[in-house]
């Protein structure tokens, strides 16, 4: 049926429908102006008595639309508003995530109007941003007070729930309960939607949307939106706590809060930034921090290639020799073994453990390997111990309590003591007098580091991660905690893990997890943000102490024995390495087609059958370069099996090959029909990227010794670029891109059909040295990848 009239005011059109009524635009006959009317479903009809509708038509405030009256028409009650023009809050998000400035000036208005209903005793009971209209001006107005409540005091109670159930508070879904703190929810879910552009809470059914209301950690706006700061976040996440007490009291509240925000200088080391950079500038001058400095920021340059493949991220690694070789240790421990089984490359454990996990491992590793050969080397090595028992707590913890980036967590508990770590190692002086200080003239640590330093640890070591490039999450998270709260951020929350796993390290090596008075007192200080009982805390360490005995026994020389001792029972055995022989020179022969001093490394001029790949087992040898290159052997093998990526295969293959041979580059490049060019594909080595990029030629024939590899397929030795008759075998492209000394071609040939080839290079002339067995298990690499490349 159509409606023409209510009352005295003359329906026009339908602007909107919701759960508890429609909305019209209408015409005021009597005062001669446009209004909203809402008329209600009979089920809200308590929510428009006279006596709340004339309570709440006595808000008048720029950020509310007014109620001008209430009554009935055909037995439905129904309120008269302000008609604004304009647009809805919820088109404003859909159609774009609101800048951040736009965004906290439209929400400090939805506050103050929310403050003065608040003050009023009246509570709004279905904050969105679908009842919230931006006018033309862009003042936001709050719509919709229609099923809104006149509280008498304190908070009370709905028999039947009403509301949008994306918008509920936790209370009044579980308990029916009416109250200021349910708006200040809603409110904290607006913000949070118009900082991220998306709901905080959805689902495929209204059941699954209420249980996450009740149950489901919000996460911070910043972890969606980058322009979000910590203090941003923690406004957001107390207005969402689930327990109505924690929360804002109101919304003049919650508004106090909000201003406050403008003026709270945000904490910084910057203070002390001077002072800081006079100790960077001594550390400096010791030898190993610019080469330490340099291998942390490696490190740190894997955050920047996230997403591609385990190449990119292996290549930054495998750079430092020492270094990949503690990973594969540690990976191929027994700890870790139960995942995979034997892995042999760094290209590989990312793919198995993860690119964070790696990552992480890589970050902590690197402090041993250049903090351990001093003369106060048992010192620093019992702290960087404890620093890396510490992280591997924090991980167990962080899954414990249902966290994702368990990484994250470790690298920042592990990160926590950098600056005492480094000033022990790199200003022994003063890292004794801050002891003596401490021990004999009972000063606080914070006070004993200001008077010898002029600054804190604390920020010796954020401002020294900020320079390894370590994201601003991480170096947050290195702050001190304040035990007395529960935490209300992502960076809050690392902070407590992290600070939780160092004091727990340190009860465990000073008074032992037996005591059970220590444990009572670590878990009370840690109540309101842990909250778990003894028997989880025991749970957790000796989860710790097994993975902890797994770095120990692979790094036995690295790891602190003395901390080792403290922590767990026993110790490490140190790990077996294989003895290193020499190499020996290889044979070669003179290519066809006018190529000159060419060296043939196979001796003929057929490449080897694929089928008849030489296996590991059959070339068992004590020298490390061939132990290298038959574990990788295996585990190209083994991944055949597996059917695993192709890109896999390749990137494997090439760091066998990179690492073996102690090539600076390894590349491989193939066939592109679309170009008609032979053309760098993915590799190992340094200054990588633009050298890929350049490796191209023609597959159209010349006589040069690429392409007389590639016609002849055959493997080729140029063992010294610099000479004068080889000079004309050697393209022109490839002077233009490389000062290799000498280098090595793997043509990939296929039933006569070249599909590419893998280079090899070394700076020097003269300095590859390859007996018959090596050539052999490299050939055997090379047909591993044609027959990858057959199968495709």
């Amino acid at each position: 049926m159509t409606l023409n009239q209510i009352g005295r005011f003359k329906v026009g059109k339908k602007l909107g429908a919701g759960a508890q009524g429609t909305v019209y635009l209408c015409f005021d006959t009597q005062l001669q102006r446009r209004v909203a009317i809402k008329l209600l479903d009979r089920s809200v009809k308590e929510s428009a008595q006279c006596g709340e509708a004339r309570a709440m038509s006595r808000l008048q405030h720029p950020n509310i639309v007014s109620i001008y009256e209430a009554g009935e028409q055909r037995g439905l009650p129904f309120m008269v508003f302000e008609y604004v023009e304009g647009e809805l809050l919820s088109d404003q998000i859909r159609s774009a995530r609101l800048e951040l400035p736009l965004a906290l000036n439209i929400f400090r208005g939805i506050l103050q109007g929310m403050a003065e209903a608040h003050r009023a005793g009246i509570v709004h009971r279905d904050l969105k941003p679908g009842n919230i209209i931006i006018n033309p001006d862009g003042v936001a107005k709050i719509m919709d007070f229609g099923i809104a409540r006149l509280l008498s005091e304190g908070r009370e109670r709905d028999r039947s729930r009403i509301g949008t159930p994306r918008y509920l508070a936790p209370e009044y879904i579980s308990r029916g309960e009416v109250g200021a703190p349910a708006d200040v929810f809603a409110l904290g879910l607006i913000l949070d939607e118009m900082l991220t552009g998306m709901p905080v809470f959805s689902g495929s059914s209204q059941q699954i949307v209420l249980d996450s209301i009740l149950k489901a950690r919000v996460q911070p706006p910043s972890r969606f939106n980058e322009a979000v700061d910590e203090r941003l976040d923690r406004f957001v996440l107390k207005a969402l706590e689930k327990d109505p007490d924690a929360r804002y009291a109101d919304a003049g509240d919650m508004l106090k809060a909000f201003e406050a925000l403008k003026g709270e200088p945000a904490e910084e080391v910057d203070g002390a930034h001077g002072t800081v950079e006079f100790l960077l500038r001594r550390m400096r001058r010791k030898s190993d921090f610019p080469v330490l400095s340099q291998s942390v920021r490696r490190i740190n340059a894997m955050s920047q290639v996230r997403g591609k493949d385990a190449g990119q991220m292996a290549s930054v690694i495998v750079k430092d020799f020492a270094l990949t070789n503690k990973i594969l240790k540690v990976v191929n421990s027994a700890y870790y073994g139960r995942f995979s089984g034997k892995i042999g490359t760094v290209s590989r454990a990312v793919v198995v453990l993860g690119i964070q996990a790696i990552r992480s491992l890589a970050a902590s590793l690197i402090f041993f390997e250049h903090l351990g050969d001093k003369q106060q080397a048992e010192r620093l090595r019992e702290q960087v111990s404890a620093a890396m028992f510490s992280a591997v707590f924090a991980s167990q913890l962080a899954r414990q309590q249902g966290e994702n980036d368990t990484e994250g967590f470790f690298l920042a508990a592990m990160l926590r003591d950098l600056g005492r770590i480094l000033v022990a190692f790199y200003l022994p002086d003063e890292s004794r007098e801050v002891e003596r200080l401490q021990q004999l003239e009972s000063l606080q640590p914070i006070q004993a580091q200001h008077q010898v330093l002029g600054v804190s640890f604390e920020t010796v070591g954020i401002e020294i991660a900020r320079q390894w490039n370590f994201p601003d999450l991480l170096t947050d998270a290195m702050k001190h905690w304040k035990e007395d709260r529960p935490p209300t951020s992502e960076t809050e929350r690392r902070r407590m893990l992290a600070a939780f796993a160092g004091d727990a390290t340190r009860l465990m090596a000073e008074q032992g997890i037996g005591d059970s008075q220590a444990v009572s007192r670590l878990l009370e200080r840690y109540r309101k943000g842990l909250g778990f009982d003894r028997k989880t805390f025991l749970h957790l360490s000796h989860n710790a102490m097994d993975e902890f005995k797994a770095y120990a026994k692979v790094l036995n020389s690295d790891i602190s024995q003395g901390f080792v001792s403290k922590i767990v029972s026993g110790s490490g055995k140190p790990p077996v390495t294989e003895p290193v022989g020499d190499a020996q020179p290889g044979g070669g022969a003179t290519l066809p087609d006018g190529l000159t001093e060419t060296r043939i490394l196979n001796g003929s001029n057929e490449q080897e059958e694929v089928e008849q790949a030489v296996t590991a087992e059959s070339l068992i040898t004590p020298q490390e370069s061939e132990t290298l290159l038959m574990d990788g052997l295996q585990e190209v093998t083994s991944l055949m099996v597996a059917d695993c990526e192709i890109s896999e295969l390749f990137n494997v293959v090439l760091e066998t090959m990179y690492r073996s041979m102690g090539f600076r580059r390894v590349v491989l490049a193939l066939y592109n029909r679309q170009s008609g060019e032979v053309m760098g594909r993915s590799g190992f080595g340094d200054d990588l990227e633009p050298f890929i990029k350049a490796f191209r030629f023609p597959m159209k024939y010349s006589v040069d010794v690429f392409h007389g590899a590639l016609k002849n397929a055959v493997d080729v030795y140029i063992a010294n670029t610099a000479e004068q008759k080889m000079q004309q075998d050697i393209p022109q492209w490839y002077k233009q891109i490389s000062n290799a000394g000498s280098f090595l071609l793997f043509p990939l040939v296929l039933n006569g059909r070249p599909l590419g080839l893998i280079y090899a290079d070394h700076p020097q002339p003269d300095a590859l040295e390859i007996d018959k067995k090596k050539l052999n298990l490299l050939k055997a690499l090379r047909n591993q990848i044609l027959l990858a490349l057959r199968s495709q």
